[in-house]
């Protein structure tokens, strides 16, 4: 950040001659030195300013040398009186009687010399004025106009002004982009960094076995956007963690979470008339320093008792995979990298084996079809998706699983879309390993909630049932 404003001065345009109207201080680097008029302007200019801090500044003429002396004699006498009251005070509070009567002492002698004082300096000021009247009189003959700023007549000229001003507007907007420059390149040095950082982290975790679950920790909290290596990847980005530490992250990504809330809360607050009723106080300032930020205490992430193939509901993907074969599973790659690669479903621990070979069962009906699986970027192909709902819970027999294959049967003949649907009814028949009680069904079009193109609603399409029955029947 230095660096980078180091860079923003350097890069401020500084002329070699910076213009001005006669009134201001004309400053010309020549070999390092102010020429002879620059260096009396500018002695003139701080003589001006010590004598205007003592209030005996040049005076325009006779007129305001009186006014002003009348008012330095008038600031005496106030001085003198305030002086024989506030010393003795100040010497009682500090020392008692003894400072009482120091303090009255020097009470006296300062209003006895501060009006006399002011009366002198009102005198000097008035005799300058006078002999400023005849210089007043010709300059302002002569058309020139008093500069109560640098206290002498000067040439004013509104276009030179108005040009000194459109340079100096141009210099600062000069400067405030080469700021905003440097301020960029700082914080796109900062991301490197970081992302150097993260890459040196993952190597270091590849070296003990475990890139796989820092790679996936980031992409599960960026919402699964960044195309994952495996499907596992995808569909669990914790699961080459130990467990202990993947209750630690979800612990971590519920806190961040929280963190968020009071800083929208106290947004949302700025834009509301009746802000009253944001004052809470779990949001008070001194209650989120107590908790680390937090709004309310946060109690440790409790262990599930299942932690492999615990999942009652997936959504399979179905496309191709990275050979080009057909995949049904999890996409790997999104539609804004113009890249849909569906990794299988094969080694993603949430995912049961009940559900697992139904994944196995479809890919291998899907692998022979002459129809080809949907590609989310071309918006073409007929399969698209399965959803699978299981319920586990069964003490009667095996448990139940519901799947639902979605296609896009769009300007398809009927006769190949229902020799298609029959193949995969028929490849269903027999029965699943571990088995269950299987029910089927069919959606033509896409996917609740899924659209074909940004604003297009996609295809709308009844729920066929192909298929309903018990183990094999």
């Amino acid at each position: 950040l230095k660096e980078g404003a180091s860079r923003a001065d350097a890069a401020r345009p500084m002329p070699k001659k910076e213009k001005a109207s006669e009134g201001a201080i004309v400053v010309a680097e020549q070999d390092g030195k102010l020429s002879k008029k620059d260096a009396k302007t500018l002695e003139d200019r701080e003589m001006n300013e010590m004598m205007a801090a003592m209030g005996l500044q040049k005076p325009k003429h006779v007129g305001t040398a009186t006014v002003n002396g009348l008012g330095l004699a008038a600031g005496g006498i106030a001085a003198g009186a305030v002086s024989l009251v506030a010393l003795p005070y100040a010497g009682a509070k500090k020392s008692g009687v003894r400072g009482f009567l120091g303090g009255a002492v020097g009470g006296l002698a300062a209003a006895a010399a501060l009006p006399v004082a002011g009366a002198l300096a009102g005198a000097t000021q008035v005799v300058r004025g006078a002999a400023q009247t005849p210089k007043a009189i010709y300059e302002a003959s002569q058309g020139k106009t008093w500069s109560a700023s640098d206290r002498r007549w000067i040439h004013y000229s509104l276009p030179d002004e108005l040009e000194r001003l459109d340079e100096e507007e141009a210099e600062m907007k000069e400067f405030v982009a080469a700021r905003r420059r440097a301020a960029a390149a700082a914080r796109q040095a900062k991301r490197i960094e970081r992302r150097a950082a993260k890459l040196r982290e993952r190597e270091a975790a590849a070296a003990r076995g475990e890139e796989g679950g820092d790679a996936g920790g980031e992409a599960g909290e960026a919402g699964g956007a960044a195309a994952a290596r495996t499907a596992a990847d995808a569909a669990a980005p914790l699961h080459r963690l130990e467990y202990a530490a993947q209750l630690e992250q979800k612990q971590h990504f519920v806190e961040k979470a929280l963190r968020r809330l009071p800083r929208e809360m106290q947004v949302a607050a700025r834009s509301d008339t009746q802000r009253e009723r944001w004052r809470m106080p779990w949001l008070s300032q001194e209650r989120l320093n107590q908790r680390h930020g937090l709004p309310c205490p946060v109690a440790p992430v409790l262990p599930a008792a299942a932690t492999h193939g615990y999942r009652n509901k997936c959504e399979f993907t179905i496309g191709r995979d990275e050979d080009g074969s057909v995949a049904v599973g999890f996409t790997l790659g999104t539609v804004r990298e113009r890249k849909h690669v569906v990794g299988r479903a094969d080694g993603v621990p949430t995912v049961s084996a009940e559900m697992l070979a139904a994944a196995r069962r479809a890919q291998a009906v899907l692998a022979e079809s002459p129809l080809p699986p949907y590609d989310k970027v071309s918006h073409e192909g007929f399969w698209r998706a399965m959803l699978a709902r299981q319920s586990f819970a069964h003490a009667d027999g095996p448990p139940e699983l519901l799947l639902c294959v979605a296609v896009q049967a769009a300007g398809l003949p009927e006769e190949q879309v229902a020799s298609e649907l029959a193949r995969l009814r028929e490849a269903f028949v027999a029965p699943l390993d571990p088995p269950v009680r299987l029910s089927l069904a069919v959606r033509r079009g896409a996917p609740p909630g899924e659209y074909k193109h940004a604003g297009e609603p996609a295809e709308a399409g009844g729920l066929e049932t192909v298929l309903c029955g018990g183990v094999g029947d």
